[in-house]
């Protein structure tokens, strides 16, 4: 499949003002809330807590409820649009007085601004890419889509060395939500909603059910056909199952088995149900056996996403308060190291592509743990910019694995799939790694004072125990690797 320039404007307009939004939020909310309101580590862990876990309920009910209604677009245009009014508002909350209502009211509009963008982006753009997308040109596009991250960290770096430096949060917040509001709105309005490939909606699929929305047959008396499976026709009425996708696919030289045991290997058939049904089905132990591939995919997501997450929000504090850097040299390093990453990011979507995963994830991840406790070491602007591109090639990683779980997706399920994906990628790191780094902090980081509150700066050792982390990310992937006897996720067959 061959994107066309609208396909591809629209992935760059949402993808780059989806994660401003995301930036802000990650970076700067936390880095408002020790500024303005208290040094504490304690409301900035607590915050990417309840943050992560209203995105990801949100990303489950709004992903199942876009699969239900067969639609995208309505859910990124509106939702696009209170995201950016819901950055630009943010800083109103540092104009309560005392320190604890301050502190209910960011992780308040927080959490409103994570519903809007969770359904916007998390939810319903990730599902579209998906829908729009094939295993042809995933990587490609994931490619893309890692780079405007760094992207978005350049923007905000820029501005903050600017608009924060010079004017306060206020016009910061103010700008960059405006930025999101129109992009996201454009982007949206020149989306158009796609049959996800391979589903029953898709033109070409091979087995039209009579039941719209859903893979079962209704008539009790006939069975589905596979296309996944091999082909033969399920015609027990009492178990209504359909084969499931092969645990390997054979690749383009005729190599590997299509199943581990010659038995046919059977998955229960996806309900025509309401979203509750659907999101309690999908995480019932057969679809867990049947997506075995997908989960250790997500488990990857898991553990690196948990080393991030252990420095990450308190990556700008460090810089500032522990090393003495100022915003605008911060985003000197951040401009440094970006146009790197963006140069290695369409290799990467490429080598993806065509089979060479495994090899780029085994050696990505440990390079980005290597980078990770070398930069805790660093104080110098140069550097830090060096450990800092280092460390940042995890980030790279995500183009893989985020093409792989395309790749392994159930068609008709692709939007609350999305929000099981935030439970591995979001919920669990963001609530386990600010926690064990908020503990860190407390315990071995220097005792500060910031306007009249007591709090700590964060210690280098958090990015030591980061890295050590985020070296376990290498175990899920050779697991998959032993399942699928070394054929990547996506293999042409």
């Amino acid at each position: 499949m061959k994107l066309d320039r609208r396909t591809w404007l629209v992935i760059v307009l949402l993808g780059l003002s989806g994660q401003i939004a995301w930036n802000v939020e990650n970076s700067w909310f936390n880095t408002f809330v020790y500024d303005e309101i208290t040094p504490d580590p304690r409301p900035i862990a607590a915050m990417v807590a309840v943050s992560a876990i209203v995105a990801t309920v949100t990303t489950l009910v709004m992903g199942a409820w876009s699969d239900r209604l067969r639609r995208r677009k309505p859910f990124i245009v509106i939702g696009y649009l209170l995201w950016g009014l819901s950055v630009a508002v943010y800083p109103a909350a540092a104009e309560a007085r005392a320190v604890t209502l301050a502190v209910i009211l960011v992780i308040l509009l927080d959490a409103v601004m994570t519903f809007f963008g969770s359904t916007a982006n998390d939810a319903a753009f990730n599902a579209w890419v998906t829908d729009a997308t094939d295993e042809h040109n995933r990587g490609r596009v994931d490619g893309v889509l890692q780079v405007m991250p760094v992207l978005a960290t350049m923007i905000g770096m820029g501005a903050s060395g600017f608009l924060i430096d010079a004017f306060g949060y206020t016009p910061f917040f103010l700008t960059l939500g405006g930025v999101v509001l129109v992009m996201g709105v454009v982007g949206g309005l020149l989306l158009r909603d796609h049959p996800p490939v391979g589903s029953a909606l898709d033109p070409a699929h091979p087995d039209v059910p009579s039941h719209p929305g859903s893979r079962v047959s209704s008539d009790p008396g006939v069975g589905i056909p596979s296309h996944l499976g091999d082909g033969k026709l399920c015609t027990d009425s009492a178990a209504q199952v359909a084969p499931a996708r092969p645990a390997v696919a054979p690749n383009s030289r005729g190599k590997g088995k299509l199943c581990r045991d010659s038995a046919v290997q059977v998955a229960p058939a996806r309900p025509a149900v309401g979203v509750r049904q659907l999101i309690v089905y999908e995480f019932s132990p057969a679809q867990i056996r049947a997506n075995a591939d997908l989960f250790l995919v997500f488990t990857a997501m898991l553990i690196f996403s948990t080393g991030v997450q252990i420095t990450f929000p308190y990556e700008v504090i460090y810089l500032n308060h522990t090393l003495g850097i100022d915003k605008g040299t911060v985003g000197v390093i951040t401009a440094m190291v970006a146009p790197v990453l963006v140069l290695f990011a369409w290799p990467i979507g490429a080598l993806t592509d065509r089979g060479r995963g495994y090899a780029v994830l085994l050696t990505g991840f440990l390079v980005a743990a290597a980078g990770t406790a070398l930069f805790s070491m660093a104080s110098s602007v140069v550097g830090l910019t060096v450990m800092a591109l280092v460390k940042s090639v995890g980030f790279l990683m995500m183009i893989v694995l985020m093409a792989w779980h395309r790749h392994l997706l159930p068609p008709d399920a692709r939007g609350v799939f999305q929000g099981i994906r935030l439970i591995f990628m979001v919920l669990l790191p963001m609530v386990i790694g600010p926690q064990i780094g908020s503990a860190l902090i407390r315990a071995f980081g220097e005792p500060a004072v910031v306007d009249g509150q007591a709090g700590h700066q964060p210690p280098g050792l958090i990015y030591l125990v980061g890295a050590a982390v985020v070296a376990l990310s290498v175990l899920p992937v050779l697991a998959l690797r032993i399942r699928r006897r070394g054929l990547p996720p996506g293999s042409p067959a």
